[in-house]
């Protein structure tokens, strides 16, 4: 089921759906020619609009803004933050072809070890194997880089069987029951996220980084579209999808 789900999350969402209509409109175009024009012309739009930041912002500001940055009052009788993993690289040069982090993974990881030097808190990170036979998990591959910039002693723990947000929640939960928790993420998955740590009975103050939205002042090339727009957006949607999988879900 876990790798139906991933594969069902590449195929609805840009890019895989733009080759889709366009296969789509292959197998029309020879005795439905109007039909398949149209699926082409729908296509370009799909790419177009799905590409540029002002539907970047549209998509992604009801995650962003869901919950403020942390602040030292919110803080307040946290005994742990938790760090949820965002993915890695198998093999990066720089680390002797060893693992490492994605960008938005690296991003999550400083931000919660400078937290924790702030609140003099420990930190754990959770994050494992998406599938057998890959390398280490995310949360060791973390802990080796974290402890680079950890200069003031941090604890530092692991939590290294979870997947998905869910099993996240499930494991933090399980293995470690914490009281109350500063849950770090980025900001566009930190609705989803503390919906399912409270589904999961995890008491948590929620800690965005990582922020997508730039500003809100457009200009003459915001309109022209980008990959790294598509790929904010493509962020964006699957979070909308996966919150409203687990309402549903619960409900």
């Amino acid at each position: 089921m876990f790798i139906i789900q991933k594969i069902f999350n590449y195929i609805i969402f840009p890019p895989s759906i733009f080759i889709l209509v366009l296969l789509a409109a292959l197998l029309l175009i020879r005795n439905h020619k109007k039909k398949a024009v149209l699926l082409i012309t729908l296509d370009i739009f799909l790419i177009y609009f799905l590409s540029i930041e002002p539907v970047k912002n549209m998509v992604l500001a009801p995650l962003e803004t869901y919950a403020p940055p942390v602040t030292k009052e919110a803080a307040k009788g946290a005994d742990i933050i938790v760090i949820l993993g965002g993915g890695t690289l198998e093999n990066s040069p720089e680390e002797g072809e060893n693992g490492s982090l994605t960008g938005d993974s690296f991003k999550r990881a400083l931000y919660g070890l400078y937290l924790a030097e702030q609140y003099k808190l420990p930190v754990l990170y959770s994050g494992g194997t998406l599938f057998e036979g890959q390398g280490k998990g995310e949360a060791e591959i973390a802990m080796k880089l974290i402890s680079k910039y950890n200069k003031t002693g941090i604890k530092l723990m692991k939590e290294t069987m979870s997947r998905t947000t869910y099993e996240n929640a499930a494991y933090v939960k399980e293995k470690f029951n914490p009281g109350k928790v500063i849950l770090v993420t980025s900001a566009y998955h930190i609705k989803r996220s503390l919906y399912i740590f409270k589904r999961a009975g995890v008491e948590c103050v929620p800690a965005p980084t990582d922020y997508k939205i730039d500003s809100c002042n457009f200009n003459i090339t915001s309109w022209l579209p980008k990959s790294s727009e598509m790929d904010c957006i493509y962020k964006g949607l699957k979070e909308h999808i996966g919150l409203l999988f687990y309402m549903i879900k619960y409900n």
